[in-house]
């Protein structure tokens, strides 16, 4: 008898049914003996017990029903076509990724059709002569009546597909039931044919749900306190969960898979990716891994022309899936590609996040406003393994909650909303300033109902035109931006006010994770934007985050006022700035000073830098181009780094001036005030110190050239221009907050 021939077994079915095999594999898959007698080499050893005894094929067959799990709907749909009084379909295809569960689904199909008395005809397509006449013969007792075709794996000869549903289906007797279980969707062709239309049944299956999942890891003896930590990193997939919950029984405190050397990993990636082509189908599927969504125009950045030919191949794998704003992988998928990828060449494995970043920040600048946040989504995608940033940031989102403008029947919802965690003064100041800016609203809304679900304001002032409205944060945001750095002509500065989320406080969510990224862009996009501030209701949490990317508290408590200056730093700085702090790599932008003479200074060109950097000390992007950041002052390291090494090092010069002689110490106050916390115009600083103009000038002119020289000894190692320690050392004068050990309060 062939390979492809079949044989009644009467005692090996369930409940005693007879159930239709393939020779040499009983229905559970399991060797039994060649079907002409005893094997010669086992000559007492019968083909099956008789007289009553139970199999082993029984007891491993009771073994899979115990640990068999979901599927239910997929269950009852079969069991609809099973019975001629419900049967309305005849051809059932299910499709879904390696190790979703196709073939354990298909072994309890085989039970349910034997349960009803059909005979089971079973085909794997990687055993199958993927030809007409190999499939038919392998097929051959599915011309009988009352059968049921299986037929698994059918990916390996999908090229049948025609042939099947135009010639093959048709000639089985009415009222056999097909079921097809293959990695690729069925070709579209099934849908538009009209004979199709009603006789067939497509089902993805997808990964297992929380719930399905604790059953499977209950099933397997995993201790209760792992169900999370295994559900987390196999994301539900069937094949990997099982894996991982028989590596967990084995020694509770091996967490084997999260080790990404582990062999487990392997396993799954060879599992369900499988062998990749070429060296560029690989970098395609590590592209894909990174980012959020991956298009042509990103793949192109490695691939050049055969970016094309990578989407195409991407696109067609089965662990893959498509959206409206390109393809992405399956989440375990990703996960297992990243860390591969990350573990075997960390040195590529930055550079492709740099060069993806690059990318996607470019995209972001050129975006228009529609397109903003959904760019800026992709782009802090690439910030998910910061361990600040993932506690704060889903990236769940796929299009159920969209952003949109405040509408006049949105106030009681929005009242709703603020109620949850905010006093009603608070409420009262959001009717004012819906009243009085209502534009400066925004209001995140479910795709499907409309509904409003969460909100905030952006409320923006100039110096020409600051707001009358009462408010006491907005009055903390304008006396600080009024002490430490006024705004010019042309600049403004924006408070995020009244962060709501249905529910109670905002917390991660996919709503949130959009008003996140508003507030970036914000912050980041506008050129004119000199200062940022930030209210949150629930500091303890979110002050992480706030302090991660430059965010500075400045006054409250229960709720707290944050503030970041942004002044003279451009949109690509200010990105780089960002993505430095969370991603943790180096920036694209370099100032101009860097691509000079990397020599030393001459004297009078580093005293006119050191007058340059004092009166822009605010300034980032000037400070990052002073004719300083080339000397020693800077020291080494990115930009960001040496800005803040410069800054220090003119702090503490200042700083030095402390001690000295009256004069000198009266100078480090017109110096700390002039510089440090400038007011709009000098005459106003000399006023808030309570000098005559005149004598102001005095003390500014002798501290400036102590500094100068204080800096000079420091770059060149001489002592030049030094001064003596006084032995009665005076009350020191205000300096910058967050800046040295010495530094005073912020002034708010």
């Amino acid at each position: 008898m062939s390979e492809n021939q079949w044989m009644p077994l009467p005692e090996a079915g369930v409940g005693g049914v007879p159930v239709r095999v393939r020779a040499g594999k009983t229905l559970a898959g399991h060797p039994v003996a060649a079907p002409h007698g005893p094997s010669p080499h086992s000559p007492h050893l019968p083909l099956a017990a008789t007289n009553g005894q139970r199999l082993l094929g029984d007891r491993l067959q009771r073994a899979r029903d115990r640990g068999f799990v979901g599927r239910a709907a997929e269950i009852d749909l079969f069991r609809t076509a099973l019975d001629p009084a419900t049967r309305t379909f005849c051809t059932l295809y299910l499709y879904g990724h390696c190790g979703v569960g196709k073939t354990t689904l298909l072994r309890r199909l085989a039970e349910e059709a034997a349960h009803a008395g059909y005979g089971v005809v079973q085909i794997d397509g990687r055993a199958v002569d993927p030809s007409p006449a190999g499939f038919e013969a392998a097929a051959l007792q599915a011309f009988g009546e009352r059968q049921v075709l299986l037929v698994d794996v059918f990916e390996q000869c999908q090229g049948l597909e025609d042939w099947l549903r135009e010639d093959f289906l048709g000639r089985l007797p009415d009222g056999t039931v097909v079921v097809i279980a293959s990695l690729r969707e069925p070709d579209v062709r099934w849908r538009t044919d009209p004979a199709w239309t009603g006789a067939l049944r497509v089902v993805q299956l997808g990964d297992f749900a929380r719930d399905e999942a604790a059953v499977l890891m209950d099933s397997r003896g995993v201790p209760t306190e792992l169900h999370d930590s295994l559900f987390t990193f196999t994301r539900g997939h069937p094949f990997a969960l099982t894996l991982a919950s028989w590596v967990a029984t084995q020694n509770a405190r091996n967490m084997a898979w999260r080790r990404p050397y582990d062999p487990v990993r392997k396993r799954l990636l060879d599992e369900i990716v499988g062998d990749v082509p070429s060296p560029a189908h690989r970098q395609a599927l590590e592209v894909c891994a990174h980012a959020l969504n991956t298009t042509e125009s990103v793949l192109r950045t490695f691939l050049d022309d055969d970016a094309e030919a990578g989407f195409a191949w991407l696109w067609e794998q089965p662990f893959i899936e498509s959206g409206p704003h390109g393809l992405y992988p399956q989440d375990l998928v990703r996960e297992l590609l990243s860390t591969d990828l990350r573990w075997r060449d960390p040195n590529r494995w930055q550079a492709m996040r740099c060069r993806i970043h690059t990318f996607l920040a470019d995209q972001v600048i050129q975006a228009r406003e529609a397109a903003v946040v959904p760019a800026l989504m992709e782009l802090t995608y690439l910030y998910r393994d910061s361990e600040v940033t993932n506690r704060f940031l889903t990236w769940r989102g796929r299009g159920e909650i969209y952003e949109d403008t405040y509408r006049r029947d949105d106030r009681d919802a929005l009242h709703r909303m603020a109620r949850f965690h905010m006093s009603e003064p608070t409420v009262a100041l959001i009717d004012q300033w819906l009243n009085r800016r209502p534009q400066a609203f925004f209001v995140y809304r479910r795709s499907d109902t409309h509904q409003p679900v969460a909100f905030l304001a952006l409320l923006k002032w100039t110096a020409q035109h600051p707001d009358s409205i009462a408010d006491g944060v907005m009055a903390a945001a304008c006396g600080h931006t009024e002490r430490v750095a006024p705004l010019q002509p042309g600049e403004h500065a924006t408070v995020a006010r009244f962060i709501a989320q249905e529910g109670g406080p905002p917390m991660p969510s996919p709503a949130l994770d959009l008003i996140n990224l508003r507030l970036l862009a914000s912050a980041c996009l506008d050129g004119d934007s000199a200062w940022s501030f930030i209210t949150v209701q629930n500091p303890e949490v979110w002050e992480p985050l706030l302090d991660h990317i430059g965010y500075r508290r400045i006054a409250g408590a229960a709720e707290a006022l944050y503030a970041h200056e942004w002044r003279g730093a451009p949109v690509a700085v200010r990105l780089n700035r960002l993505s430095e702090r969370l991603l943790h790599v180096p920036g694209t932008y370099r100032p101009a000073a860097e691509d000079e003479d990397q020599g030393t200074l001459s004297r009078e060109d580093f005293d006119t830098a050191v007058r340059a950097a004092l009166r822009t000390f605010p300034n980032w992007y000037a400070l990052a181009r002073n004719p300083l950041m080339r000397t020693r002052l800077a020291g080494q390291g990115e930009v960001d780094e040496r800005v803040e090494t410069l800054r220090e090092a003119i702090i503490d010069a200042v700083d030095s001036l402390r001690g000295q002689r009256r004069r000198l110490s009266n100078s480090h106050r017109v110096l700390a005030a002039t510089f440090f916390h400038p007011e709009a115009t000098r005459a106003a600083t000399a006023a808030r110190l309570g000098l005559p103009f005149g004598t102001y000038r005095g003390y500014l002119a002798v501290g400036t050239e102590h500094v100068v020289d204080e800096l000079w000894r420091r770059e060149t190692g001489t002592r030049g221009g030094a001064v003596q320690a006084d032995p009665h050392p005076a009350a020191g004068g205000p300096r910058p907050s967050g800046a040295g050990t010495t530094a005073c309060g912020s002034h708010t």
